[in-house]
């Protein structure tokens, strides 16, 4: 995946475009900001300043009150405002992280699953969402950051004014230390950025470690074969590689804090001593003392705030380009108006080659397969010999890295990829149950509910057996845990879980990509044989490494790396004594060695 680095101004303009766009209400907060937080640190310096003048001045009782009532007031005003909108920043800027983590979300899901599954992938997906992870994240804290922002840049022209008519040198000695406090922030970035890389690949190691440990599934294999021994072993050793980044990263801030304190001791110190000069020389009085000594006091902060901010923005830009790079990656699928959906389904690969990522090695290579409306296919192979991976390619999961998939004679490219994906009512051997009802995830993706195809999908695939036994029947929370009362089905009952799942969708082409591979030869051949009853006016490609399974089937091809090397009905290949009979011949002598042994 291609990594762009677009720089804090093209990032700053993206997320205030994005703001003005989705939360004028927090724009506006951003605007009234300026103002009140530039005006406030003014009226606090003037306010003793008057009233030391005042004093030394013998101003009247009732001018002296009347005057510090007014600036008393406009203080009070401004403090108020800033702890109003410090407060709203806090809320609003929660709210605006949390529709940027949605939109995240939402690429996830309607993304290319080639680009999502893949390693890269998942560590792309991994960088994008430290953006939006915690109230601590930019998403949420580029608000208050990007206005505190223009705050010094407003505040160093309106106050480096007042300070400059006193001398312009006190403003040379501020910006000298700004700029040694610049230069060390360019370099602290460098190294963040450098640690963070490592950083992101332990987090992720960590958080597969805390998932794997805490999922009551796993528990039985951890605890029967002392599996926590090397969970453990695996958390500590990233744990030591984090700590040790952040080890570095205290160094590298510690150094960068202690620069700063050097520099605001030298300007305190020379603007204490010139200013006490100024007073000895009676150039100033004592109330104008406080007032300058604040003012320049101010003015130091909001230019190591601009270098402060800019380092934080320069360094959160990263996680900004991390962000934008998931969300505007183009996985070259249609998902705006594609060509229409046929009546008929003629599948074709043509000339079709695949490999994964950047690997070398070929999953297919020149392949070509045809694939008629309504045929029964039946796909079969050892493990590992490509067979998932064929029916990914003829979904649109996978894309070739070379050749075509066509649909009546189109490439598959030119549907709108959720239309197209309409099209597959499929069971894939890894089955997820997600924490629902057992009718919401029947009847998963589907708007409209349909009683009697959902009673159908019931029966159809042996589930209403199941839910007649249940107190909440059909309503009944899986995924104990989650929801209280809930249940966890067998394996079993996942697999006509997911079955019903696929009949209730009805789509005009059906895959059963081995979800019965736990199962027993036997139950296996049962449910496929049922399954292609219910099926029998569809397009159904049945994947298989047990060739007993899949007889019934128009037609069978066997896949042996990355080709299809034989082909034909069951008593076709059977004929041809071929590597086809071979293993039909293993498995059958397996099975019954087996069954005698039982027997006995």
């Amino acid at each position: 995946m291609e990594s762009k680095e677009r720089g804090i101004i093209k990032n700053s303009l993206y997320m205030l475009k994005n703001i003005l766009k989705t939360d004028k209400i927090l724009f506006s907060l951003m605007v009234l900001y300026i103002p009140v937080f530039v005006f406030s640190p003014l009226a606090s310096a003037y306010l003793p300043r008057a009233v030391i003048e005042s004093i030394q001045n013998k101003a009247g009782i009732s001018v002296f009150i009347q005057s510090f009532l007014i600036i008393a007031f406009i203080v009070a005003v401004l403090k108020a405002l800033e702890t109003f909108l410090n407060a709203r920043f806090n809320c609003r800027g929660s709210y605006r992280r949390i529709e940027l983590m949605t939109e995240l979300y939402k690429k996830m899901w309607t993304m290319s699953y080639k680009n999502i599954a893949s390693q890269e992938g998942i560590l792309s997906f991994e960088k994008a969402r430290d953006m939006v992870d915690n109230d601590y994240s930019i998403s949420q804290q580029f608000p208050r950051k990007i206005s505190s922002l223009i705050v010094s840049i407003v505040g160093i022209f309106f106050f480096g004014s007042l300070i400059a008519s006193i001398n312009p040198i006190l403003i040379g000695l501020i910006f000298i230390s700004g700029t040694v406090s610049y230069f060390y922030g360019k370099y602290e970035i460098k190294k963040n950025k450098e640690i963070n890389e490592v950083l992101k690949k332990e987090h992720h190691k960590m958080r597969y470690l805390t998932q794997r440990a805490c999922d009551y599934k796993f528990a039985k294999d951890i605890k029967l074969y002392k599996i926590e021994t090397w969970i453990v072993q695996a958390y500590k050793s990233s744990l030591k590689i984090i700590n040790k980044c952040y080890g570095k990263i205290k160094t590298v801030n510690f150094i960068g804090a202690l620069i700063s304190a050097l520099f605001i001791f030298l300007r305190d110190g020379l603007a204490y001593i010139y200013l006490t000069g100024m007073v000895l020389n009676k150039e100033i009085g004592i109330g104008e003392f406080i007032f300058l000594f604040s003012i320049i006091k101010t003015f130091s902060g909001w230019l190591l705030g601009i270098i402060s901010q800019i380092t934080l923005l320069k360094r959160e830009s990263l996680n900004i380009d991390y962000y934008r790079n998931f969300c505007e990656l183009d996985d070259g699928l249609t998902k705006g108006k594609g060509i229409p959906l046929p009546k008929k389904f003629d599948i074709e690969l043509k000339n079709v080659s695949f490999k994964y990522g950047e690997s070398e090695r070929y999953i297919f290579k020149d392949l070509n397969l045809r694939i008629e409306d309504k045929e029964k296919l039946a796909i079969v192979g050892v493990n590992g010999a490509g067979k998932t991976t064929l029916t990914c390619l003829i979904m649109n999961l996978l894309q070739p890295t070379e050749g075509e998939v066509l649909l009546n004679g189109k490439n598959i490219n030119e549907y709108n990829v959720d239309e197209y994906y309409s099209l597959f009512s499929t069971v894939f051997q890894d089955m997820y149950v997600l924490p629902d009802t057992i009718k919401n995830l029947v009847t998963a993706g589907n708007k409209k509910f349909n009683q009697e195809d959902f009673d159908s999908a019931l029966k159809q695939s042996g589930l209403q057996k199941i839910i007649e036994t249940l107190t909440e029947k059909e309503n009944t929370y899986l995924v104990k845990g989650v929801w209280p009362n809930a249940i966890d089905l067998s394996g079993g009952q996942e697999q006509r879980l997911m079955l019903a799942r696929a009949l209730y969708k009805n789509g005009p082409i059906s895959i059963l990509d081995e979800p019965t591979a736990a199962l027993d030869p036997i139950a296996e051949s049962q449910i496929y044989s049922e399954y292609n009853n219910m099926t029998k006016d569809k397009t159904s490609i049945f994947i298989s490494h047990r060739l007993a399974s899949t007889r019934f089937c128009d037609r069978i091809i066997l896949i042996e790396n990355g080709k299809i090397i034989e082909e034909g009905s069951h008593s076709d290949l059977i004929k041809q004594n071929g590597e086809y009979k071979k293993m039909f011949d293993i498995q059958s002598s397996y099975y019954q060695d087996n069954k005698h042994k039982g027997g006995k």
